[in-house]
């Protein structure tokens, strides 16, 4: 039961994520944007787990300040309930190829990951919609 409700809710919160404005892609297998969707479907049919991530406009900035304003999902690299990781913390050449973004996409956005749990799924909207909001005040500061 604890898969089932997490894959629901990861479903529903990467779908929720997917029409942000402030999100430039959400990567989770079971959304039907997905190249990897009908694999996922063939597969994984009761769900595909619990784990995405999405990535946000507005660089490293935006993704920590999504991450820093949540207040259900716990922040940290590792856990067995709802989680988001931070954001990849440079772009040059020391880091690892895992690490870095692709040319193109660098001035774009940060990668979070996500762990999603069992709570209620308008806990978990809530708390993402916290998160963008200080992305958008971020870009409101900006752009000021």
């Amino acid at each position: 039961m604890r898969v089932e409700r997490q894959s629901r809710n990861s479903l529903e919160l990467a779908s929720w994520l997917e029409q942000q404005p402030e999100v430039h892609s959400v990567d989770y297998a079971g959304l039907a944007s997905n190249p990897f969707h009908a694999l996922a479907q063939r597969y994984l049919p009761d769900g595909q787990g619990s784990v995405f991530s999405f990535t946000l406009r507005g660089g490293l900035d935006a993704a920590r300040a999504f991450v820093n304003a949540l207040e259900v999902f716990t922040h940290m690299t590792h856990s067995r309930r709802r989680a988001v990781a931070d954001p990849a913390p440079g772009d040059d050449e020391s880091q690892p190829a895992h690490r870095r973004r692709a040319e193109p996409g660098r001035h774009l956005a940060r990668h979070v990951a996500s762990l999603v749990g069992i709570e209620d799924i308008a806990d978990l909207i809530v708390d993402a919609e916290r998160g963008l909001a200080a992305v958008r005040r971020g870009i409101d500061e900006v752009g000021a």
